[in-house]
């Protein structure tokens, strides 16, 4: 399993396994969101594919460079809403 970050702005699984078409030409999976991909390495562990221990992490710490304006991001902390006084 080999994961990259396009220069078009996406996540890719290059010559997914789990792409059945054989051709090996154009082969993988685009992935539009770090949520996305993760849900994608999951199909890949379900399928009995090795699947490097972690990565998830890592594609999740990489996840405000990879998508910059996304506006929810996975590992992006929430604010704090504003304390009420009584």
């Amino acid at each position: 399993m080999y994961i990259i970050m396009s220069s078009k702005g996406f996540l890719f699984c290059v010559v997914c396994r789990l792409d059945d078409s054989r051709d090996f030409t154009s082969a993988g999976f685009s992935a539009y969101s770090t949520a996305e991909m993760i849900a994608h390495i999951d199909s890949h562990r379900n399928a009995g594919h090795d699947v490097l221990d972690g990565l998830e992490s890592k594609l999740l710490e990489d996840d405000l460079e990879n998508f910059p304006n996304r506006p929810n991001h996975t590992n992006q902390t929430q604010p704090t809403p504003p304390s009420v006084e009584e």
